[in-house]
């Protein structure tokens, strides 16, 4: 069923669909922007948040939807029943409070939940009528456009503020101090015309770094501040391990498996995006599995060398592995190949 109604959800959408990922959404939306930026132009990118978006989902909009993507007779109905009598308590120390009706809202935890959500927020992009682009990943949003001119600005503003009408007439609402605007620009700041978007009656903040989808782009399209928190990150991470291990686990295996299971990973999400181009940056993430690499083997004689080290664990340079990375991403969005390929090694 899930495959089923992937073909009848918008392309754009990257959330929970088969082969796509934060990654492909990031990829995808930073290199267009990224193309914009080389032809000399400037974009502006309005990152949505919408409000508690899986709890509001109303069932009676939400059934509605799916009778438009053909869904009917006994199928319609199951699903008529699946949402429909639902109640919900909360229990503190083995006191319950009363059942109260959930009249909204996607069953969260379950199979069907983020497929539904998906089915409600569909239509989303239709709103969008004013030729800006819409990146989606659930109910993450990106909305963006270059901007050559003052008109530019006033249509992102107007697909803005589309974006709310849909909202209001679906019964969702926006964060609006969580939504910020990065002004992408190869120019200095002293060069570059900043453009201010509105809504619900506030101006947007334009921070100089914005995250997103768990990575940190600031407004040239530079990485660096991304690099930087992951390796500080990677560092916290990689200390707690050590203290917590302390001298009662000192079997490599074990402290190999929790440094690729809860450490490494900080380094390598969606690292195609962010992939360091500089010496430095490569250096300075290489350097944190140096210092990963004397813990596990607990802390082996100096004069053997990163390259010794790595052999001995069977493990491969951050660099190379980035690498194989870019080339598996590479062959699947060629082929749409959605076989998993094991990187973990």
């Amino acid at each position: 069923m899930i495959r089923a109604f992937s073909k009848r959800i918008q392309q754009l959408q990257h959330g929970f669909q088969p082969g796509k990922s934060t990654e492909t959404q990031l990829l995808e939306v930073y290199h267009d922007i990224l193309d914009k930026l080389t032809n000399g132009q400037e974009v502006d990118v309005i990152h949505l948040d919408l409000s508690k978006a899986f709890d509001k989902v109303a069932h009676r909009l939400l059934l509605s939807k799916l009778q438009l993507l053909g869904i009917s007779g006994p199928v319609l109905l199951w699903f008529s029943s699946y949402l429909s009598d639902r109640y919900q308590r909360v229990v503190v120390d083995g006191i319950s409070s009363d059942w109260f009706p959930v009249p909204s809202g996607v069953p969260q935890g379950s199979i069907l939940g983020p497929l539904l959500f998906l089915v409600f927020i569909n239509d989303m992009s239709c709103s969008i009528t004013h030729g800006s682009k819409l990146g989606l990943f659930a109910d993450d949003s990106k909305l963006y456009r270059s901007i050559v001119s003052d008109r530019c600005a006033s249509l992102l503003q107007a697909d803005l503020d589309n974006s709310k009408t849909w909202c209001d007439n679906n019964g969702m609402s926006f964060s609006t101090n969580k939504c910020k605007v990065p002004h992408m620009s190869k120019r200095t700041s002293r060069q570059r015309e900043k453009h201010t978007y509105h809504l619900d009656g506030q101006t947007l903040d334009s921070p100089p770094d914005t995250k997103g989808l768990g990575v940190t782009v600031t407004t040239p399209l530079s990485w660096k501040t991304h690099i930087e928190e992951i390796c500080a990150k990677y560092n916290k991470v990689l200390g707690l391990v050590k203290r917590v291990c302390g001298r009662d686990i000192v079997n490599v295996s074990t402290k190999k498996m929790i440094h690729t299971a809860l450490v490494r990973p900080i380094v390598e999400y969606v690292s195609s995006a962010w992939s360091p181009y500089t010496a430095k940056h490569r250096g300075l993430i290489e350097n944190i599995q140096r210092r990963a690499t004397k813990f596990i083997l607990n802390y082996p004689d100096r004069k053997t060398s990163y390259t010794a080290r790595l052999k001995t664990l069977s493990l491969l340079p951050l660099e190379f592995r980035r690498e194989v990375h870019d080339l598996v991403i590479l062959y699947k969005i060629r082929y749409k190949n959605d076989n998993k390929v094991d990187t973990t090694q």
